[in-house]
């Protein structure tokens, strides 16, 4: 199967506006930019994934991007992401993609054996359509998503995207499997997450993962209040 993977990135220094009462704005920016990194990395170590596409309208993200070898797309001056990530996913069609993955940009634990994870769920669906879904901690949010054909199914992306997916799949016939994981289901968008994110750090179960002393150099960050 032909997979293109699709990240969208809002621009980094309005990024993570949820975090602002534990986290200064150049910590976010700084944060965002290595979760952002870490998530490119890990796509390139996934041979099934054969071209990936970050589209967003932060030039130093498209020239991020490009350095990890990235084709990149720039949203309008006001993007909305579902329009964004259906121009992106015509666009990866149009050069034969058969599987599109979209992959959030703020999963610091994630591994390349979960994008090869999806994948296989979707090789052995063995049906026309199909939809391999990962979702958040809460199982609210959709953290990671494959769809084939490309656009077969409308994107939900926000509250309660991860059922409302389901419920997209369901509704055309489609295949539908759900990969979880401890290392993908953590995306960070509010100070709790920040805070499971820094004690889990301690674990020697996720090698590479997105590094927080990228933060601390802004500050001292132990002194951070995460009970909020």
């Amino acid at each position: 199967m032909n997979i293109w993977a699709i990240v969208p990135v809002k621009p980094l220094k309005r990024s993570k506006s949820r975090l602002s009462p534990v986290l200064s704005v150049e910590q976010r920016e700084a944060f965002s930019r290595v979760m952002l990194e870490h998530t490119l990395s890990v796509i390139r170590q996934v041979d099934a994934i054969n071209e990936t596409i970050v589209i967003t309208r932060d030039t130093a993200v498209l020239a991020l991007a490009r350095d990890h070898h990235a084709q990149t797309l720039q949203e309008t001056q006001d993007p909305d992401l579902v329009k964004s990530l259906t121009f992106a996913t015509q666009v990866a069609a149009h050069n034969a993609a058969a599987g599109i993955l979209i992959v959030a940009s703020d999963i610091p634990f994630l591994q390349p054996d979960d994008l090869n994870g999806m994948i296989e769920l979707a090789e052995k669906a063995l049906h026309p359509r199909l939809v391999v879904l990962a979702p958040d901690r809460r199982e609210d949010g959709t953290n990671a998503l494959l769809v084939s054909p490309p656009g077969a199914i409308a994107y939900r992306f926000g509250v309660g995207s991860f059922h409302k997916h389901i419920a997209e799949a369901n509704q055309i016939g489609a295949s539908v499997s759900v990969y979880r994981s401890d290392s993908i289901a953590l995306d960070i968008d509010v100070p709790n997450d920040l805070a499971i994110y820094r004690e889990s750090l301690r674990d020697e179960r996720w090698p590479g993962a997105a590094d927080v002393r990228e933060v601390q150099k802004f500050s001292a960050f132990d002194q951070i209040n995460f009970s909020l």
